[in-house]
């Protein structure tokens, strides 16, 4: 009797929570047949943009953002943005709460802003058919609701000029970046690179310099790359001195080699890696080399257990 009442108590206690488990996973179970369906048809629209970005590479993917448009742009019942993340393409502005730099400056992202898709290396938009593309760029390819657009100048990697220095920390790269997107978009020189932010007198904003009769700091000639795999290799004519930008998080794990000689990267606002560079001809790699030692703090931790072991041991010997 005793055993029957906590088994009838037990059942009356856990019926809700399994009547919301199973109520939820219901839910799901008809929200998963919807993009099932929504796979086989949007999805297979879809797939050709997605092979033609991944086929030709060079830069990262705009499809909207978690907070506008990009939202309600969906594949079935995924946004587009979240199901290009699925499909490993490299895209930009998808707004989580990591620790990278770049997430304070990212937020501050203006669509309509051209300068800002060269900072973040965007080069490839997908936008709802029918709608024009938000920054000067060539249509590539349509299929049902989904049209590709590509700014063929855009790429990971762009000579600049760098005429000053901003003074930050993880802190505050965010808020003292913000100027600098902010000054960008004052600029209606679509074709124009980013150059970089100049040392203003206090106490007023920083400004770019980025007048539009300055002749360009270089061209890329070639590049390849496997950020995945933490890799890039490019080829480079610089006109005159300057810094070649590469569109990745600044992290001390990127190292960089200007015509086979180890350089050292330095940070540019907001927080992109950088490599200074004369005028002339070269080739640049970048590879990301992380924390390498975790074979030797394992030993080193397996030691330290042994020989705590070991002294445990003695000292209980030498109590008895």
């Amino acid at each position: 009797l005793a055993v029957g009442c906590i088994a009838v108590g037990a059942v009356a206690w856990l019926s809700p929570a399994v009547a919301q488990i199973a109520s939820y996973d219901n839910r799901d179970a008809a929200a998963i047949q919807m993009q099932r369906s929504g796979d086989k048809t949007q999805g297979a629209m879809i797939a050709p943009l997605i092979a033609y970005i991944k086929g030709h590479g060079g830069g990262r993917t705009y499809a909207g953002l978690s907070d506008n448009w990009g939202q309600s742009f969906t594949v079935g019942l995924v946004p587009v943005y979240k199901y290009l993340e699925n499909e490993d393409v490299d895209e930009v502005t998808y707004l989580v709460p990591t620790l990278s730099l770049m997430l304070d400056p990212q937020t501050n992202f203006d669509e309509d802003n051209p300068a800002d898709y060269a900072l973040f290396g965007i080069r490839y938009i997908l936008l709802p058919t029918g709608s024009g593309s938000l920054v000067p760029a060539e249509r590539v390819m349509v299929d049902g609701p989904y049209t590709l657009w590509e700014i063929r100048s855009n790429g990971y990697v762009d000579p600049v000029e760098v005429t000053g220095t901003l003074s930050a920390d993880r802190a505050d790269v965010g808020s003292s970046s913000f100027p600098l997107l902010y000054e960008l978009g004052a600029n209606e020189d679509w074709s124009v690179k980013w150059p970089g932010l100049p040392n203003p007198p206090a106490p007023s904003l920083p400004r770019a310099d980025i007048s539009s009769g300055l002749p360009p700091a270089g061209t890329v000639d070639r590049t390849e790359a496997d950020l995945s795999e933490g890799s890039l290799s490019t080829e480079v004519t610089m006109n005159k001195p300057g810094t070649l930008l590469f569109s990745v998080s600044y992290d001390p794990g990127w190292h960089a080699w200007v015509d086979g000689r180890p350089v050292r990267t330095e940070m540019l606002a907001p927080a992109l890696v950088g490599v200074p560079l004369s005028a002339g001809e070269h080739q640049v790699v970048f590879r990301y080399i992380g924390f390498r030692w975790y074979p030797e703090l394992a030993a080193v931790g397996l030691l330290g257990l042994a020989g705590a072991f070991w002294l445990g041991r003695r000292w209980r010997n030498a109590g008895t």
